[in-house]
């Protein structure tokens, strides 16, 4: 699993999703256990290093744009994606 949250990363993230590897596993031991090619997108990070609020109630609408890039990547690849963010104060989670 790799986590995209600065400009680097997303200024290399067709490399970084064309490497063979970037898997995540679920007990990679064990019979029965499955790996996915992942990649992890820190929107909050990612608003921050791009000089965005967080939150004003919802991302910038360039990260949203950079969110929906990092998806179309992703597939292109053959890899799953994933994000989340918690704004604790409000116990506000989104998957």
């Amino acid at each position: 699993m790799v986590q995209i949250e600065t400009k680097e990363g997303i200024e290399n993230l067709e490399k970084i999703a064309a490497l063979d590897g970037v898997d995540t596993c679920s007990r990679p031991w064990a019979s029965g256990s499955w790996c996915l090619q992942l990649l992890l997108l820190g929107p909050a990070d990612l608003s921050m290093a791009y000089g965005y609020p967080i939150l004003n109630p919802d991302f910038h609408p360039e990260v949203e744009k950079l969110i929906q890039h990092m998806k179309d990547v992703a597939h292109a690849a053959g890899k799953k994606w994933w994000t989340f963010f918690a704004v604790i104060g409000n116990l506000l989670t989104s998957i």
